[in-house]
């Protein structure tokens, strides 16, 4: 079992290139998917997405549609497993707390009565959709905690990734942000592990490539497998710093996934992008 190591590479944390190596016939049949079926599929999926997420907005209006939900996610390639799923019904908690490894982690969530903390670049979302009815709430907003505290009083579910910001899901997972731990509510742990369904050729997500890069190729592989395991709700301890009830939960999640507590920030890994882009920092493919 791995543990809390504070010499792993931060660059190990990332996919930095978009074909997985070494070559096999794997790669030989997804170019020959990609480039019959891929491409087309990927366009439409663009379109269904809108679609869906024009769908998630009304669905907040009329409660009736979330049922199209379930139908949207299967079109757009997401075949979802919910391990323990009897444990988020009997908890009191409305927090799940899940690692990050792709930036739709939180759409096979949809269907709960809920909301999502976002970054403030999501807002594009809501302008796609022609309208502000995605249950966003976003972290730069002055009042989010008091907002997050009324919320789960009206009995709605908040999902939240701590670590900030994707990662490959191989190696470690980052320094879990405080925020979450310091709203004095228990939390419902969530792993998830994200695999290909057909193809193991390419990486889905990448750090030096945009939000609808990655969507569309995505968008272009068959399905993708959404693996989530619901454990016991975990609450603060007594005289415990809300730093070191996310270094915990880290830890915690760090077993169960056999990955590293690693020390890295969302902010360290934003400086690693800026010195790929600008070239002062060079990597070998992945």
């Amino acid at each position: 079992m791995k543990t809390v190591h504070k010499d792993v590479p931060l660059t190990s944390l990332f996919n930095y290139t978009r074909i997985i190596r070494p070559y096999t016939w794997n790669h030989l049949a997804f170019a020959l998917w990609f480039f019959t079926i891929g491409i087309p599929l990927a366009v439409l999926r663009y379109f269904l997405f809108i679609i869906a997420l024009i769908n998630l907005g009304l669905s907040n209006i009329f409660p009736s549609m979330k049922k199209l939900v379930g139908f949207f996610n299967y079109l757009l390639g997401f075949r979802v497993q919910k391990i323990n799923l009897d444990l988020l019904k009997k908890s009191k908690s409305k927090i799940l707390v899940m690692n990050h490894m792709t930036d739709f982690d939180g759409i096979p969530w949809v269907d709960l009565k809920g909301k999502f903390l976002v970054a403030p670049y999501f807002k594009l979302l809501n302008k796609l959709t022609l309208s502000r009815t995605i249950p966003f709430l976003f972290v730069n907003d002055p009042d989010i905690k008091e907002k997050i505290k009324k919320s789960i009083k009206d009995g709605n579910y908040f999902v939240m990734c701590p670590e900030g910001s994707t990662t490959n899901g191989k190696v470690a997972l980052m320094r879990f942000a405080r925020f979450v731990f310091s709203l004095n509510e228990p939390i419902i742990p969530v792993t998830l592990k994200v695999e290909t369904k057909w193809f193991h050729a390419i990486n889905l997500d990448k750090i030096n490539d945009n939000f609808f890069i990655n969507l569309f190729f995505f968008f272009a592989h068959p399905c993708i497998s959404y693996k989530y395991t619901i454990y016991p709700e975990m609450m603060i301890k007594e005289e415990e710093t809300d730093i070191e009830f996310a270094s915990r939960v880290q830890e915690f999640f760090a077993q169960k996934l056999n990955l590293i507590a690693s020390p890295y920030t969302k902010l360290q890994k934003h400086q690693l992008f800026r010195e790929i882009i600008s070239g002062t920092t060079k990597l070998k493919s992945n």
